[in-house]
């Protein structure tokens, strides 16, 4: 009986999304059947078997812990379901709602797990991607070198988790101005992840672009902006010029530019980026408007003052509607460039 619904519920889901209609009470009924077989598939389409996103990650998400969050507070479960809600809420920018349940999570599995279980190593990583998207940064750097210690003790200095969060903790550094010794630990994790995943790969191409920050940090613009360079010309035809690593990217070189004065070519790189953004997200999504903030600032090199200030106006109109998220420039831990996933993914 239990295979035959499964079966039926399956087909069913297949259907809606054939025709475009999948809902969230379909991708529900399927994922409880299947949990019913001892497999966690709340976040995974079974029909591309690609992972959710959007809207329908949320709604999951939120139901998954609707169904287990009265359970006793050291349920395997639960703490899975505790976690990947966490995840949305970051995803959705409620960086202290997520604070607040990666706390709850972390310290359970420090009780019940220790601290050096890698569940746990990854909860209080993803608490400090939540505390370092708040500004708190001090007490994400703090959090991420007790991790990067745990990592290395137990898996080894060159475990790709213990190379993304030794990468995590280089941009906390980065975000504090710590820029020798980010750039120390970036140049070191740039080597390794060049030798072991090659010069192409999204990982190492992360870590390079942060390196570029951190000389950029230290005025060392034209060796930032070559780097720059390089990183842009492969996420372009690895990506796709429409990518959001390719544009963060484009976003930073314009700005490495412009520090050498080089305003013309900064300009003309910043109102592509900002045509991009504004196609593919949102007039008013947080990244647009930290596009259209660079390139007022441009505008304002060049003494097109009447242009930026215009578009400055209309930045702060949207950041002040509570739109815009305030920063300038973009840091590439976000996402999971960093490839260690927010929230272990447990199949059983």
């Amino acid at each position: 009986m239990r295979r035959q619904k499964q079966v039926l519920i399956t087909v069913s889901l297949r259907v809606c999304l054939m025709v475009k209609m999948a809902n969230l009470s379909c991708r529900v009924q399927s994922a409880e059947a299947l949990v019913e077989q001892q497999d966690r598939v709340w976040w995974t389409c079974q029909t591309c078997k690609q992972q959710f996103t959007g809207e329908m990650s949320d709604g999951l998400a939120n139901e998954w812990w609707s169904q287990v969050c009265d359970r006793e507070e050291d349920d395997e479960e639960r703490l899975d379901a505790a976690g990947n809600l966490a995840e949305s809420l970051a995803h959705q920018r409620k960086y202290d709602e997520a604070e607040k349940m990666e706390r709850e999570v972390l310290a359970v599995r420090k009780r019940v797990l220790g601290a050096d279980h890698p569940d746990t190593l990854t909860t209080a990583g993803n608490l400090a991607h939540s505390l370092k998207s708040q500004g708190k940064y001090d007490e994400a750097e703090k959090m991420e070198r007790e991790v990067l210690a745990g990592r290395k003790r137990v898996l080894g200095a060159e475990h790709p988790d213990t190379l993304t969060t030794a990468n995590n903790l280089a941009a906390s550094l980065l975000h504090q101005e710590k820029y020798d010794e980010a750039e120390k630990m970036e140049r070191e994790v740039l080597a390794v992840r060049k030798r072991v995943l090659g010069a192409d790969h999204p990982e190492t191409l992360t870590t390079a672009g942060n390196l570029a920050q951190s000389l950029s940090g230290k005025e060392q613009y034209d060796e930032a902006e070559k780097m720059e360079r390089e990183v842009l010309a492969v996420r372009k035809r690895v990506l796709g010029a429409d990518h959001p690593d390719t544009l963060t990217t484009a976003g930073n070189l314009a700005h490495s530019l412009k520090s050498q004065g080089k305003h013309d070519e900064a300009e003309k790189m910043e109102r592509e980026v900002l045509a991009v953004r504004k196609r593919v997200l949102e007039a008013e999504h947080p990244d647009t408007l930290d596009a259209a903030g660079s390139q007022a600032h441009s505008l304002s090199g060049k003494e097109k003052y009447d242009e930026a200030e215009k578009m400055e106006r209309e930045v702060l109109c949207s950041e002040e509607a509570g739109a815009g998220s305030g920063s300038s420039r973009d840091v590439d831990y976000r996402g999971q460039s960093c490839s260690i996933p927010r929230v272990p993914r447990k199949v059983r």
